[in-house]
């Protein structure tokens, strides 16, 4: 039996289907199955094609540091690799198994934004500063700016499968758009101001929009007693913001640069995009801005400010997990 099962393991790390294997030695494919699935009762998996069984440890940390060096390698690669640099042949299912035994899974490749190498120390020590803190954000106000457009278009659609072109939709090479300030805190959010096409959004239309949409809310929702959070936008961080903001008693929590991964108002700018390509459908400017004016009454209540708010410490978590090794200094 064990002459019987080296040579099925054998072939599986040769590359050989169950189906070829069942072929090979008139096994059905369930037995072949079966013993292959015996090898989970093996605390350590060791193939059965290697010619030198004494290189398996210094092959098994070489297909590892593969994975390290480069996390898109193939498995056509790993195995080429180990002949060249070992004369020995391995298969697909001894890569599978190490891969497995490493921890290692395949995952969908997802885009972030780009953050430069100066800014990740300063990310992280930002979210460390307010963890320390115990930082609540209750009287907090995340503020932006973003272009909102007319796009009714879901991802999905069902259509007839004969039918090659049902799931192609026109989309206009520019699209009606505005301009929106928005910004939420804990105790609700304050009004949209709606950008106009004949506005510019310069430091001083910037402060103008603090002095009548932001500190409205701050003294209906918090006495005045709040602080803002915004982007180092240029409009934001200009002398002229600044010297303004002091002359009219707004405070500023100050931002890392390149963290909207950490700006709730980022994950509402989201939310209100989505509700309006999947509920309110406007078809026009007029509707769109009706549409955004509506989405606040709708969906930003304070329930939904405060789980979005919340988020920050998740956000804030995985900055340090991710990107947090040069702060510690660990280099071992």
């Amino acid at each position: 039996m064990g002459s019987e099962y080296d040579r099925v393991f054998a072939l599986k790390d040769e590359g050989k289907s169950m189906s070829q294997i069942g072929d090979l030695y008139g096994m059905d494919r369930r037995k072949v199955k079966g013993i292959l699935e015996s090898l989970t009762n093996v605390k350590e998996y060791h193939p059965y094609s290697l010619i030198d069984k004494s290189k398996w440890l210094d092959i098994k940390r070489r297909i590892e540091e593969l994975h390290e060096i480069n996390n898109e390698v193939t498995i056509s690669q790993v195995i080429d690799d180990i002949k060249e640099k070992y004369a020995e042949k391995i298969g697909v299912y001894c890569v599978s198994q190490v891969r497995e035994s490493s921890g290692l899974i395949r995952k969908q490749r997802k885009y972030g934004h780009f953050v430069r190498e100066a800014n990740r120390p300063k990310r992280v020590e930002w979210a460390l500063a307010r963890k320390a803190e115990k930082e609540m954000f209750s009287n907090v106000f995340f503020a932006d700016e973003a272009s909102v457009e007319i796009d009714n278009k879901t991802s999905f659609v069902w259509v007839k499968a004969c039918d090659p072109y049902a799931h192609i939709a026109e989309r206009p090479k520019h699209p009606q758009r505005v301009m929106i300030w928005l910004a939420i805190s804990m105790m609700g959010p304050a009004e949209i101001k709606i950008v106009g096409p004949r506005e510019s959004f310069k430091s001083e239309d910037y402060c103008k929009v603090l002095e009548d949409f932001y500190l409205p809310a701050a003294t209906a929702l918090y006495g005045g007693y709040c602080r803002l959070a915004h982007d180092n936008a240029p409009v934001h961080m200009s002398a002229f913001t600044k010297t303004r903001m002091a002359e009219i008693g707004v405070e500023v929590m100050p931002w890392p640069a390149e963290s909207p991964d950490m700006m709730p108002v980022e994950l509402a700018f989201a939310y209100m995009k989505e509700r309006l390509r999947s509920h309110y459908k406007p078809k026009n400017k007029a509707e769109l801005i009706e549409s955004i004016l509506k989405f606040k009454d709708d969906f930003l209540t304070p329930k939904y400010c405060q789980d979005t708010i919340r988020h920050i410490h998740k956000a804030m978590n995985q900055v340090i997990d991710r990107e947090g090794f040069p702060v510690r200094g660990s280099k071992d």
